[in-house]
């Protein structure tokens, strides 16, 4: 796997899905995807996340429009998806006993932050408001800033 960049940024779940359902900041976040430079960064996670959100969305034509959208992304290379090793579970164990209890961050959560700091990510999208604060508390740059 090729070297993470600082152009690089790695986007969880709550970013991604705005990408292809509309919901509130989804323009935010269409605006950065033109802009963006260096890859966009995710993980084995955010397609089981993204699948299960989506399957909430299945009884319209919209969810099952998004999920092919997302399949569709994934095969053509618009993520470089990070690996999920034991590397990323001792990190994930050591954050959630220093960090879970003071920003309640949920498993997927922890496991985010720690797939992004095992690769050596420096900037992260997030819309949830507490994964983007301990991402912060931990130096990660987090984006929009308004999370």
């Amino acid at each position: 796997m090729k070297t993470v960049t600082a152009e690089d940024s790695y986007l969880d779940t709550s970013f991604l899905f705005k990408f292809y359902i509309p919901e509130p900041d989804s323009g935010e976040a269409l605006k950065w995807l033109k802009a963006k430079r260096g890859y966009i960064l995710t993980s084995a996670l955010s397609d089981i996340e993204m699948i299960t959100s989506f399957s909430r969305e299945s009884s319209s034509v919209a969810g099952y429009r998004a999920m092919d959208n997302y399949r569709d992304d994934c095969r053509d290379g618009m993520y470089r998806k990070l690996e999920v090793d034991a590397e990323v579970f001792e990190k994930s164990r050591e954050l959630a006993e220093s960090h879970a209890g003071r920003y309640r961050l949920r498993s997927l959560d922890v496991l985010h932050l720690a797939t992004a700091l095992r690769h050596g990510v420096t900037s992260m999208g997030s819309y949830d408001k507490r994964l983007a604060e301990a991402g912060r508390a931990l130096g990660l740059n987090v984006f929009p800033v308004s999370s």
